[in-house]
């Protein structure tokens, strides 16, 4: 490939991708979703999915594979919950095999860490 190939693909890809998808998480952070992943274009759009973006977490645990955060504030509920979430409730986050599969260089925990954007607290 040419170097403006080369320049070119970096450039999509960079944009492809919120600026908070390097953030590096440590226990205690606090998080709110600021994007969500779309399938269809293979992309993030700004914005939390319906339902999810007035919900603040804190993460508890980090691996390599997933993120465990407690649900602090506001209300969060996924489309696929009857009801939104307990607040102190914790759930295990990790990048969806669809977007893995769409994107297989891309490190693991990227498509949670370019969901989420840290946040000063909850309260």
């Amino acid at each position: 490939m040419c170097k403006a190939g080369v320049l070119t693909g970096a450039i999509l890809l960079f944009c492809q991708f919120p600026a908070q998808a390097a953030t590096d998480w440590q226990v205690g952070d606090f998080v709110r979703q600021t994007h969500r992943w779309d399938e269809k274009s293979n992309r993030f759009l700004p914005g939390a999915a319906e339902g999810e973006g007035d919900g603040c977490w804190q993460v508890t645990a980090i691996t390599p594979e997933s993120i465990s955060m407690k649900l602090l504030s506001g209300v969060f509920k996924p489309w696929w919950a009857d009801k939104p979430i307990a607040l102190g409730a914790v759930d295990d986050w990790f990048d969806s095999g669809v977007y893995k599969e769409a994107n297989p260089n891309m490190p693991p925990l990227s498509e949670i860490k370019a969901t989420f954007s840290s946040v000063a607290s909850c309260r």
